[in-house]
């Protein structure tokens, strides 16, 4: 009987700290809104948005570093079909939906909520590589290779420095 109830408080541990490890929506809403808001106080000019997917995507790891998350080269097309200029983003999977933090709205939204946007490329941090992504326009992963050693040297200097895999 004692051999139970210690296997049922081990149990109950690790479903506490499985639930403490997942992805907070809202939190991460309160990420993207506090990172926009002060980029766009500021005076960064064109580099803004580049900076501020760059801090997302550290605040975002820092909170929750097991997260699979990708920085995503995005193209924003008007519902006339026109291309505006393509921007970066930061995709955070979450229970098999694609959350997307995006450099100007306060708000997050899935990948099915944001067809506006079409992914091109992603990179991803995955057991210590770089992996470089080709999407599909629903978001999924056409092709996949390893960085070269310059860019992933690059990247990692960039998006991962003080990170872990």
């Amino acid at each position: 009987m004692r051999a139970v109830f210690i296997g049922m408080i081990f149990l109950a541990l690790s479903l506490v700290s499985h639930i403490v490890m997942a992805v907070d929506i809202e939190e991460l809403r309160v990420i993207n809104q506090h990172v926009n808001l002060e980029y766009q106080r500021s005076s960064h000019g064109k580099q803004r948005y580049y900076q501020s997917a760059i801090a997302k995507y550290q605040l975002v790891r820092q909170r929750y570093p097991d997260a699979k998350m990708m920085i995503t080269h995005a193209q924003h097309v008007t519902p006339s079909g026109f291309e505006i200029e393509p921007h970066t983003v930061i995709a955070v999977e979450v229970n098999d939906t694609v959350w997307i933090l995006d450099n100007e709205l306060l708000n997050i939204y899935t990948a099915q909520d944001r067809q506006d946007l079409k992914p091109i490329t992603s990179i991803e941090l995955k057991n210590g590589q770089v992996w470089i992504h080709h999407n599909d326009c629903d978001w999924n992963i056409k092709s996949s290779q390893l960085a070269d050693s310059a860019t992933e040297a690059r990247l990692k200097s960039t998006f991962w420095k003080n990170a872990s895999s």
